[in-house]
């Protein structure tokens, strides 16, 4: 079995950071470039992503912990024969950033992706309306739509679960 340690990145001139949420979890299958931490600084609030994809064999972090670069955040390995059979579902989330962080909910105006689609990473899945603008939440994942958490006209808050993809491996 390889396994790869993931290190927190080299940020320029951010010294010490704090981990405010741990997205991933133990046995999960997690994607290149899909994030695996929320961290704040002193001027920002963002996400870090996986620089390779694999199983997630060990967190070495928790909310709450200070890191510096080249800190361990937590070791991949390559999955195996049993994960690819028990891949699981990975949740499309909609986004906590910028506007949408003070927003209680969004409302659901268009669902442009169905049970059964083929969706490909950044292609968008719904429109969301909100008091004075509309955005359309794009895919973190390249898969095929499993389970629709959301229909027409619900509402939805940042953070929640709009629908649910089986991942499959980009074609690149």
């Amino acid at each position: 079995m390889r396994l790869f340690e993931i290190k927190m990145p080299e940020m320029g001139d951010v010294g010490e950071v704090v981990v405010t949420d741990v997205l991933i979890q133990a046995n999960q299958h997690i994607a290149f470039d899909q994030p695996m931490i929320t961290i704040e600084t002193e001027m920002a609030t963002m996400e870090i992503p996986s620089p390779k994809s694999g199983v997630v064999h060990e967190i070495k972090i928790s909310a709450g912990a200070k890191l510096i670069a080249g800190s361990p955040l937590i070791v991949l390995r390559e999955p195996t024969a049993e994960d690819i059979i028990a891949s699981e579902l990975v949740p499309a989330k909609v986004p906590v950033i910028g506007d949408f962080r003070n927003l209680i909910s969004l409302k659901v105006i268009e669902l442009l992706v169905r049970v059964g689609d083929k969706v490909q990473r950044g292609q968008s899945l719904v429109t969301l309306e909100a008091d004075e603008f509309l955005v359309e939440v794009p895919s973190e994942y390249t898969g095929v739509v499993r389970e629709m958490k959301v229909k027409l006209r619900d509402r939805i808050s940042p953070g929640g679960v709009i629908l649910m993809i089986e991942e499959t491996q980009d074609a690149a």
